[in-house]
């Protein structure tokens, strides 16, 4: 496998999404139209994805140094708009239900084996920002 491989099945797993909060998560759009409220996607996943698996907090030469601005202050990967964007993508993502056959001694109807699923009626479909300016899905 590759980087890619390992992240989708990091985005995919049922305990993942229990330990970064995306299970089960909504879009600000659905959350309105079901409760008449707003309520933000939950952070954590896509604070954690860029500052420990993918982009990290500063920029770094190729040496590996951080970068810094033209007052020697470090320079950071992403900000909290980048942030909010990217919480926004781990939206709609709910539980495959359970087989029997594997899972009865769990007491609920979610499985924690099999791969999360995509709900599209949950999920953000609007324009999301990159980090590197532009949108998520332009080349």
């Amino acid at each position: 496998g590759n980087y890619f491989d390992i992240m989708k099945e990091m985005m995919f797993s049922p305990k993942m999404a229990e330990q970064f909060n995306f299970a089960m998560s909504s879009s600000q759009r659905f959350q309105f139209v079901l409760k008449n409220t707003t309520i933000y996607p939950d952070e954590n996943y896509a604070r954690e994805i860029m500052q420990l698996y993918t982009i990290g907090l500063h920029q770094l030469n190729d040496d590996g140094t951080p970068k810094r601005d033209e007052h020697g202050r470090v320079i950071r990967t992403y900000n909290n708009e980048d942030i909010l964007s990217n919480a926004r993508i781990f939206t709609g993502w709910d539980y495959t239900a359970r087989r029997g056959n594997t899972e009865v001694l769990f007491r609920t109807h979610k499985s924690r084996m099999e791969p999360m699923r995509l709900r599209v009626n949950k999920h953000d479909f609007f324009p999301k920002s990159s980090v590197a300016g532009g949108w998520i899905g332009d080349r």
